[in-house]
């Protein structure tokens, strides 16, 4: 008897939280863009028509064992830019005057190089970058970045992210 009334009170229990939860779901406001953020809108548009790019070539299903993203054919690491590769084909980003391992950059090249092995086994370039990675991992889980650099929100330079 008394484990029925607790079943009983816990399924009231959710249903209760449940209806609550669904008749206080928050209001946004309409957003309604600015005649300057219609502006900006509109010339992102026409450059993007503009440098012809295809969003297509990285739409594809979803697969866990997949090439994700089509990165095998759409991404690519060359001495270019911001971008150098170390002495085994890892790619370094600059990061003010000197080239750092970025864990994002670091995370395309293993799947660019993970795609590019498919339907195969994954190839040494791919185990490389993985052990990169777990390298650049904290003990806590974090990918840090132990060097200044610039954070796009905050506007300055800073010592760690993650």
């Amino acid at each position: 008897m008394k484990k029925s009334k607790i079943a009983i009170a816990s399924v009231v229990s959710i249903v209760l939280a449940g209806y609550v939860g669904y008749t206080k779901m928050p209001k946004w406001p309409e957003y309604k863009p600015n005649k300057e953020q219609i502006a900006a809108g509109k010339k992102f548009s026409e450059e993007y028509i503009e440098v012809k790019l295809d969003a297509s070539s990285r739409s594809q299903n979803y697969s866990a064992t997949g090439d994700y993203l089509n990165y095998s054919k759409t991404v690519h690491f060359k001495n270019a830019g911001r971008i150098k590769l170390d002495a085994n084909g890892m790619p370094m980003v600059l990061f003010g005057t000197e080239y750092q391992y970025n864990p994002i950059t670091i995370s395309h090249y293993a799947l660019s190089e993970y795609g590019s092995t498919l339907p195969g086994k994954p190839g040494k370039t791919f185990w490389n970058a993985v052990t990169k990675l777990l390298s650049m991992q904290s003990f806590e889980g974090a990918f840090r970045y132990n060097f200044p650099f610039h954070h796009y929100a905050l506007g300055k330079l800073t010592r760690q992210a993650g």
